[in-house]
């Protein structure tokens, strides 16, 4: 609700700098005009303030295995960003005037989608977490608190208690600057939940903007290449190694959600343009119910052998045995588990 608020104001404080817009020329209009980028701005902060709030609310909350509790994570994580960025948006521009006017829903949707897709895996890319980490701890290690450290283990087991609270004291600053220098671990469930919110955005706008397929395609390209270099020569390696689960959870939620989107949402935004409702909203129903069919009642296998035929089993040559999975597996634990 308070991202909600926030988002909605931003709007309406659009609309008056659009009404201004109007009437000032000069540098006054091109001030009023980056300020309607405002409500995109506002989505994309809320965006974040909802990851984190998601984030500690599924760690304090009672969860069997670690792989639940990520889940968790996910799960609120990308509700939580569909909705602050598609239902909070429309709702700010329901009627159809709104949608093509500038800052109007089409202005609003690019900024976001055009920024989600394109600079968050290269903000990502850059880690901008260990370089803040270099501003104001890494620089704290300087020659003469090594030199102080050598010094310290060169003396060996410590011989009183005020050798030895010395000695714990320098092996927990050796550990600060370690956590210090180490890079951040990759966050699965963000960037699933990013995957998820992008892709679903996309689709659900889709019928408004059609170009807005390539922009998510080439979004998710990116995010995979991205993700992927950091994961292999960058990223450490976190303490419990994550499983398929996060996969599956993606692949499902796109199951579930996908089909049925994309029909309503060529409902919604199409409705305005056709003037027999009647035959629009029969076609509707058929297509909603086929959508249902599809989500719901095709089985996942039946998916997996229509659309990623290469990919079974069969046909890379028939599948691995699991009893080896064990033996392959324990040597990417970490030393912590």
């Amino acid at each position: 609700l308070v991202c909600f608020g926030i988002t909605y104001g931003l709007n309406k404080l659009q609309d008056y700098v659009k009404e201004q817009q109007d009437t000032s020329e000069g540098s006054t209009s091109t001030l009023l005009s980056i300020f309607s980028f405002l409500p995109a701005i506002g989505i994309i902060v809320t965006n974040v303030v909802l990851c984190l709030t998601a984030k500690r609310q599924a760690v304090e909350e009672y969860h069997d295995t670690f792989t639940d509790q990520e889940f968790s994570q996910a799960l609120k994580m990308t509700v939580a960003m569909i909705v602050n960025t598609a239902g909070v948006t429309y709702f700010c521009n329901a009627k159809p005037q709104d949608w093509y006017v500038s800052g109007g829903l089409v202005n609003d949707i690019a900024s976001v989608i055009i920024f989600s897709c394109w600079m968050g895996p290269l903000l990502a890319y850059f880690d901008l977490g260990y370089k803040i980490k270099g501003l104001l701890q890494r620089r704290k290690l300087t020659p003469e608190k090594l030199e102080y450290f050598n010094n310290n283990l060169r003396q060996g087991p410590p011989k009183s208690k005020e050798a030895a609270a010395e000695r714990n004291k320098v092996l927990a600053e050796i550990e600060f600057f370690k956590g210090a220098y180490a890079p951040n671990a990759m966050n699965n469930p963000r960037r699933y939940a990013n995957a998820l919110k992008n892709f679903v955005v996309c689709l659900v706008f889709m019928p408004l903007m059609p170009w807005l397929s390539a922009v998510g395609a080439i979004g998710l390209m990116l995010q995979y290449k991205i993700d992927k270099y950091l994961l292999l020569r960058w990223q450490r390696r976190p303490e419990r190694p994550a499983n398929s689960n996060m996969s599956r959870f993606a692949l499902r939620s796109i199951k579930y959600v996908a089909p049925l989107c994309i029909t309503v949402a060529f409902y919604v935004f199409l409705c305005p343009c056709f003037a027999n409702k009647t035959g629009l909203w029969s076609n509707f129903l058929t297509c909603l119910f086929l959508s249902f069919i599809v989500s719901f009642l095709m089985p996942y296998s039946v998916w997996s052998k229509i659309f990623f035929p290469c990919f079974t089993p069969a046909a890379s040559g028939g599948a691995r045995d699991e009893s080896e999975d064990y033996y392959h597996a324990q040597y990417m634990w970490s030393k912590e588990m």
